[in-house]
Formats: C-alpha cells, sequence, structure tokens
C-alpha cells in the first residue's frame, strides 16, 4: 500500500532531478545511481513507480504521491521526447495526469451489495482507463489506507450510496439503489 511506495521515494528517489534510482543509498559503492526509464517486455522501474503513484495518489486523494508521479514523469521527458515507444507505460503514466479521472465510491447496505457488486465489476471487465472503482461493503473493516477515502461516504438513510468525484472534487451523492444503477448503465469509455 502507501507505506511501501512512501519507503520507496525515500529509499531511491532523485530528489533533485526527479526518477527514482535503481539501487539504494546503502548499496555497495558505485560510481554512478543509475535510473532505468527504457521499457522492455516489462515496464521499467521508474515507469512501475510512477504508475503506481500517479494511481495511488487518484485513488487516496493525495497531492504529495501526484507531484512525485509528475516528477518522475518529467524526468522522463528527454527519452519520451527522443523515443517514445521506449517508454510506452510512462506515456499511460501521462494519461493518467493529464485526463479527467473518475472515482466512483459505492457505499453499499447488505440487500444490494450482491447485484451492485456484480454490476461494477462487469463495468471493470471493460475498457475504462478513467474509472476507478471503490466498493465499500455493508459490514467488514475498511482499510487503514482508504479510511480517510471512505470517512464520510456511507450510506444515506438506510440505502446504498454511489459518490462520484473527478479531481479532489465529489458530487452530492446518488442515492438508492435504482439511481446508482442508472448512473452505473451511463458509464460509457
Amino acid at each position: 500500500g502507501s507505506d511501501g511506495i512512501h519507503g520507496e521515494i525515500l529509499r531511491f528517489a532523485d530528489a533533485e532531478r526527479g526518477g527514482f534510482f535503481f539501487s539504494g543509498p546503502r548499496h555497495d559503492p558505485l560510481i554512478a545511481r543509475p535510473k532505468e526509464y527504457h521499457d522492455n517486455s516489462v515496464p521499467s522501474g521508474n515507469s512501475a513507480a510512477a504508475t503506481a503513484l500517479a494511481r495511488l495518489g487518484l485513488l487516496l486523494q493525495s497531492g504529495a504521491w501526484l507531484a512525485s508521479a509528475e516528477a518522475t514523469l518529467r524526468s522522463a521527458l528527454p527519452l519520451i521526447a527522443r523515443a517514445p515507444a521506449a517508454a510506452a507505460q510512462m506515456l499511460i503514466v501521462a494519461d493518467l495526469l493529464t485526463r479527467p479521472q473518475h472515482l466512483v465510491v459505492l457505499a453499499m447496505v447488505a440487500s444490494d451489495e450482491a447485484e451492485l457488486r456484480r454490476r461494477v465489476q462487469a463495468l471493470q471487465r471493460r475498457w475504462l482507463p478513467d474509472w476507478h472503482f471503490v466498493l465499500r461493503p455493508a459490514s467488514g473493516a475498511i482499510p487503514a489506507e482508504l479510511a480517510e477515502l471512505l470517512g464520510e461516504k456511507t450510506v444515506q438513510n438506510h440505502q446504498s450510496a454511489l459518490y462520484h468525484c473527478q479531481g479532489f472534487t465529489c458530487a452530492a451523492p446518488l442515492v438508492g439503489r435504482t439511481a446508482i444503477e442508472s448512473f452505473l448503465a451511463s458509464i460509457e469509455p
């Protein structure tokens, strides 16, 4: 979760130029600490870190994570300008950071949970790169990382409620299964 990302930033981040070094400061002395940006069959370490930071920043509504993702993206701009195909994952990060992202938090009552969960899972199987869904079940503990995000996003008047957020702004909740199902049916890529 976010604790792992925080540790990675502290140990591997290049605070001066952005991005992440391949080795930590406690590594055996090196002539230079390399930073890898080229994607191969798997994304580079910097691309993976920027993706995680951007997604966590959007999900947790954290300006600090988003700023770190942006700094990593900026540090990759010379490669992107020279050889964009070598930084495909970093281009996805650019898309995440520049296009409007939608966060949908669904707080469910027990009687609606199975059907609403099924509908969201069907949406998640579609190509919806700008939509992120968080389900708050009727019972059970909330992960600590999501406590701030989910804090006030609860069921309303004993009915399920849907909160649609863009950036750090959330609209008034849609209350009741009919209103929620109508909204979910309207989502297009």
